[in-house]
C-alpha cells in the first residue's frame, strides 16, 4: 500500500509541475511579445527622429523642455 501510494503522489507531483511548465511557458510567451513591441516602439521613435534632420543644440534642448 504504501509503494502505490508513493507512486500516486510522485503522479500528483509530475502533473503538477507539468501545469506549472505551462504556465510559465505561456507567461514567457506573452512578456516576449510584450518585449517585442517596446523594442518595435523604440526603433519607431529613432527612426522618426533621426528623419527629422540636422538638430541643432538650441531645437533639441527646445524639443525637451
Amino acid at each position: 500500500a504504501s509503494i502505490i501510494a508513493a507512486i500516486n503522489q510522485l503522479k500528483k507531483g509530475a502533473e503538477v509541475m507539468i501545469l506549472l511548465a505551462e504556465l510559465m511557458r505561456d507567461r514567457i510567451a506573452s512578456l516576449e511579445k510584450a518585449n517585442t513591441a517596446v523594442l518595435e516602439r523604440r526603433k519607431r521613435k529613432k527612426k522618426r527622429i533621426q528623419k527629422r534632420g540636422v538638430l541643432t543644440k538650441g531645437a533639441g534642448e527646445d524639443l525637451l523642455a
